[in-house]
């Protein structure tokens, strides 16, 4: 019976150790999308890049990580609640960049907190198809698609989207 307690007891270190490690790489994460959204520039323009931005290259060791994460998670309390925050903390990033436009007048969103689920969702859901089925979908198909999506968010024409972000 100390066998299998020690061997419990060894897989929740792992899994902490996991959780950990996991952390570690989606700061490094968070803080590339915090350098882009704090520039000094237009809202529409520092939104551009971060999506953009997120979309998966080369081989998408980043990207392997966060869906392993997100596998894990659903079994790992501890990871879970890792994944929920780092989660959470990127969709209030960008909603605060979208509150702040759209308050500017730069343009209209509503609901940036609907808006900015609304992406990651999108994101997250084109990027696992990228990562886990290489050549399904190309980066350039996936660059048009999230285009149109934050400039519908923005309530903008894709030309304007563009446009701003030279």
């Amino acid at each position: 019976m100390a066998s299998v307690r020690l061997r419990v007891e060894e897989r929740r270190e792992e899994m902490l150790r996991a959780a950990a490690a996991f952390a570690h790489a989606a700061e490094g994460d968070l803080a590339q999308l915090r350098k882009l959204l704090g520039r000094r520039t237009s809202a529409v323009r520092r939104l551009r890049s971060a999506v953009r931005w997120y979309a998966p290259t080369g081989q998408a060791k980043g990207w392997k990580l966060w869906i392993e994460g997100w596998a894990a998670s659903l079994r790992e309390p501890a990871l879970r609640e890792v994944a929920r925050d780092l989660d959470q903390r990127w969709k209030a990033a960008l909603t605060e960049v979208l509150t702040e436009g759209a308050e500017a007048g730069e343009f209209r969103c509503e609901d940036p907190a609907s808006a900015a689920w609304r992406l990651t969702a999108l994101l997250d859901g084109l990027a696992v198809q990228m990562t886990s089925y290489a050549g399904s979908l190309s980066r350039t198909a996936m660059l048009e698609w999230t285009d149109d999506a934050l400039a519908r968010e923005l309530g903008i024409d894709r030309a304007e989207l563009a446009a701003a972000a030279r």
